[in-house]
Order: structure tokens, then C-alpha cells, then sequence
């Protein structure tokens, strides 16, 4: 229940994101000054900028979690096809390259995906699975197989359990907690992967703009207005800190 409570305020700002009318534009309003109406002021075309952060803060956490999610999909199955193969081709296969992308770093690798598939929604989720995709996987399989060698494991064989109770009562719990630990120990940089693709120009293709176009957009008004600038990079911290900070509290490292 208490980590409920504190998952409540992201998801109440995530939905309220897309329930919330778009920021309208309104050039009479261009750098208007902080107001009741406009707690934050305004945008070059007259837009308010607390609309946009909502709107920009939602967007980009949903194409982050959306990402993790996928890329921890393909780990566990990847994962399922390495521990059915044990040795062979696919082992061999999944070995290899799951080292090979290791070396390279997952937003340059998030980036030529990106470049390859274009904009989207679609693409920018697949371009965070796949660049995330190596790290879930070794890590998952090398929990894999420090399980198997544990004497809980050797006693259930022992006793007689047969390999799917196994999996039922002594893997799956401890891999769910595997999984749930890597998803918001990844959590933070899926978050700046999908800032730094929007900072490039890469767009999902939505009336709302993620935190990383707002930086973008608004950098060349850094002296005149920098808090056009600085709100949404503040915004941006500020979520990895929360995310980081429930992470800390609530999902420990596997020991």
C-alpha cells in the first residue's frame, strides 16, 4: 500500500497529461511574464509553459516506460529460448550478441535504430527496447544461473519437484524481483535516452512535446528568457530524482 501511495503522483501527472487540453497557441501572449493564469508565463507562440511541462512530462514518461517494458519483454524471452537451448546455436547466438551491443552505448545504439525507423511513437518505444535489450538480458540470465546453483534448488530436486514446479515456486518469484529491480534501475536513463532523441529533432508524431523538444526548442532564448529553457530541464531532473528516489526505497538490489 505505501508504494502505491508513492506512485500516485506520477501516475495522476501522466494521465492528466492527456486528459488536459492541449496548450493553445496565442501570439498576443508570446513571452508573456508569469501571472495567475499562466504560473510559469508563456512560449515564443504564446503557449502556456506549465500546459507544456505537463504535457511534455507525461509524454515523455509514457514513450520511457513503454520502452523499458518492451525491452524487458524481449529479455525474458530471449531468456526462455537461452534456458530451453542450454548449448547449441541459439545459446551461442544470443551469447554473442548480447556482448556485442554491450559495447556499444545504449543512446548511440538508441540513435541509429532511431535514424533507421524514423519518427513515431513506435520507433522511439522499439529504439529504447532494443538499445536496452543486451544489459536486461545478461543480467537476467546470470540471476538464471546463480539460482540453479543454489541448495534450494538442489534440495527441490532432491524432494522430487519436477522442473515446472521448480519454476513456479522457486525461479519465478525470484526472477520477478530481478525484473522489477531492473526496470526502475533503468528507468532514470531510458528517460534521458528519450529526452536526448527528442533534443535531436526525432518526433512521436503528437500535438504534445516531450520534455527533450522543449529544451530544443526554447535553447536559443537562454539569455533573453532562460527559464524557458531551465523549466524543462528542471522538470526533466526532477522525475529522474523521484524515480530514482522510489526506486532506493522500495526495490533493493538483489542480494
Amino acid at each position: 500500500m505505501r508504494k502505491l501511495v508513492w506512485f500516485l503522483p506520477a501516475l495522476f501527472i501522466i494521465l492528466f497529461s492527456f486528459f488536459a487540453p492541449a496548450a493553445k497557441q496565442d501570439l498576443s501572449q508570446a513571452f508573456c511574464a508569469i501571472s495567475s493564469q499562466n504560473i510559469l508565463g508563456c512560449s515564443p507562440l504564446g503557449e502556456s509553459l506549465f500546459g507544456q511541462l505537463i504535457a511534455g512530462l507525461g509524454e515523455t514518461s509514457l514513450i520511457a516506460m513503454s520502452g523499458r517494458l518492451l525491452s524487458l519483454l524481449f529479455a525474458i524471452c530471449s531468456l526462455t529460448i537461452v534456458f530451453f537451448a542450454k548449448q547449441g546455436g541459439m545459446y551461442s547466438l544470443f551469447q554473442r550478441l548480447a556482448e556485442a551491443l554491450l559495447t556499444i552505448p545504449s543512446l548511440l545504439l538508441a540513435l541509429a535504430f532511431q535514424s533507421t525507423m524514423g519518427g513515431g511513437a513506435v520507433a522511439m518505444i522499439a529504439a529504447i527496447a532494443v538499445s536496452e535489450w543486451a544489459v536486461n538480458h545478461k543480467w537476467l540470465q546470470t540471476r538464471l544461473e546463480y539460482y540453479n546453483r543454489e541448495t534450494f534448488m538442489a534440495a527441490a530436486i532432491v524432494f522430487g519437484a519436477n522442473f515446472w514446479l521448480r519454476l513456479r515456486l522457486h525461479l519465478m518469484p525470484h526472477l520477478w524481483h530481478d525484473i522489477i529491480f531492473l526496470f526502475f534501475t533503468f528507468l532514470p536513463g531510458s528517460f534521458l535516452t528519450v529526452s536526448a532523441l527528442e533534443f535531436l529533432g526525432f518526433s512521436i508524431g503528437s500535438h504534445r512535446d516531450g520534455l527533450g523538444y522543449l529544451v530544443a526548442a526554447n535553447k536559443d532564448y537562454i539569455f533573453s528568457h532562460p527559464h524557458l529553457a531551465a523549466a524543462p530541464a528542471i522538470t526533466l531532473v526532477l522525475l529522474i530524482l523521484y524515480f530514482t528516489g522510489i526506486k532506493n526505497k522500495f526495490f533493493k538490489a538483489p542480494s
